[in-house]
Formats: structure tokens, C-alpha cells, sequence
């Protein structure tokens, strides 16, 4: 069994690539707002949001990478995650939208509330495991249509989104105290409608607040809110 130096190297690796193509997808997005005064039909939005989401994680199954050890005291024990608590936490959004039919990319990085290991007694009494840092991150693809309603703009989207949860476990002794921990990690598709409501507040900037229903994955229900900046062909 690995002890914890090999955690970070593992968080390193966990959250490089949605960082990675969090941020070429802003670039994307940023240049499409470069030629989008010259297009009456096309509206860019830019926006950092927070959310809250219920899980669904009664006994989500979880596992190592190839380069890390599971405890061999853990090993064959049906070990998973259980959450009781929220999700929550915050990211950016970028959204293209041509003649009110809208594409968007979001990136959110998240806690964990009361989420536990759970598993089969262990062989040896005097071995016990505690649940260490939980934390996660998701990245989400959502493709809809916005709709006016005087001066609101409310909208429907189809959400697709990866879910990554990441947990340390940690092996005790009684007699010698902490043995060692490895990380595991639990990777979920969410699916699901997304209603929102984007509220212009001036020509610049505009408020967004959004529930998700998901009907698969590791969110049950989310609500977002976020501030941003937008940049329009003309005026709606």
C-alpha cells in the first residue's frame, strides 16, 4: 500500500485535463466574441457561477488508478463512497448563441459534505478506515433554446456532464495509529434539463440563475447562479 505522496501527484493528474480543456474552450469562445458585433443573430456570454447540487450517491463504487495501491485490508471488502451532504462550489461558464438557439461549456470545481467509506467489516479488529479530503469537479455541455419574456430571457437546455469525485481513505491501527491511505475516485455521466433565466442588467453585464433535474448521474438536482459579461451582434 502507497502512503500519501502519491496523492498529490494524483490530484495533479485528476484535475489537468479539464483544466486544460476548460481553458481552450474560453479561448474558443473568446475569439467567436471577437466577430460577434458583426452578427445581429449572435450573442456571447461569458459568466463565473456557483452552485449547489444534491447528490445522488447512496453507494456510488469507486476505484484506484493503476498507479496506486488499494490497501490490501480494504481489498474484497465492497467498498463505496456514500454522500449525505451537498455538493458545492463554483466555475465559469461560456455560452455561443445564434438566433436564440444557445451551446454551452461549463467547468465547476466542488466539496463534498458527509461523504463516508463504506465497507465490509475488516479482517483484523484492530484495523479501522477513516474518510479523508472529498472533493470533485465536472465539466458539462449543454445545447438549448432562449425564449424573451419582456425584459427576461428565460431558457431550456439539454445538460450532459462528467462528474469526478475524488476521496482519500486512510488505514488505522488501534495499537499503531495511521497506517497509510490511497485514493479512490468515482466517475459518473449526468444527464438532464436545465431551466434558466438570463437577465440582461445593462449592455455589459448580465445575472444567471439555473436548475438542473438530473435523471441520471451523480447530481440529483443542482441550482446555479452566476454573474457575467456579454457581447451582442445589436441590441435585443
Amino acid at each position: 500500500m502507497r502512503r500519501t505522496p502519491s496523492s498529490a501527484s494524483r490530484t495533479t493528474t485528476l484535475s489537468a485535463g479539464p483544466c486544460l480543456l476548460a481553458a481552450l474552450a474560453a479561448g474558443a469562445v473568446l475569439c467567436a466574441a471577437g466577430r460577434a458585433r458583426a452578427d445581429d443573430h449572435v450573442v456571447v456570454k461569458l459568466m463565473l457561477d456557483g452552485f449547489v447540487a444534491d447528490p445522488r450517491m447512496d453507494a456510488a463504487r469507486v476505484s484506484t488508478g493503476p498507479w496506486v495501491d488499494a490497501p490490501d485490508p480494504v481489498k474484497g471488502t465492497d467498498l463505496r463512497l456514500k454522500a449525505d451532504g451537498p455538493m458545492y462550489g463554483g466555475g465559469f461558464r461560456g455560452t455561443y448563441q445564434i438566433d436564440r438557439t444557445r451551446i454551452s461549456l461549463g467547468m465547476n470545481l466542488f466539496g463534498q459534505d458527509n461523504a463516508t467509506f463504506t465497507h465490509a467489516p475488516l479482517a483484523a479488529p484492530d484495523l479501522y478506515t477513516r474518510t479523508g479530503v472529498v472533493w470533485g469537479e465536472n465539466i458539462d455541455v449543454s445545447l438549448g433554446r432562449e425564449f424573451r419574456l419582456g425584459p427576461l430571457f428565460p431558457y431550456l437546455d439539454l445538460r450532459v456532464a462528467v462528474d469526478l469525485v475524488a476521496a482519500s481513505l486512510e488505514l488505522h491501527s488501534w495499537s499503531n495509529g495511521l497506517l497509510g491511505s490511497a485514493g479512490y475516485t468515482s466517475v459518473s455521466l449526468c444527464v438532464g434539463p436545465t431551466g434558466g433565466l438570463f437577465v440582461p442588467l445593462d449592455d455589459t453585464f448580465f445575472f444567471d440563475l439555473a436548475g438542473y433535474a438530473g435523471l441520471v448521474g451523480a447530481e440529483r438536482y443542482a441550482g446555479f447562479a452566476g454573474l457575467g459579461v456579454w457581447i451582442q451582434g445589436s441590441h435585443l
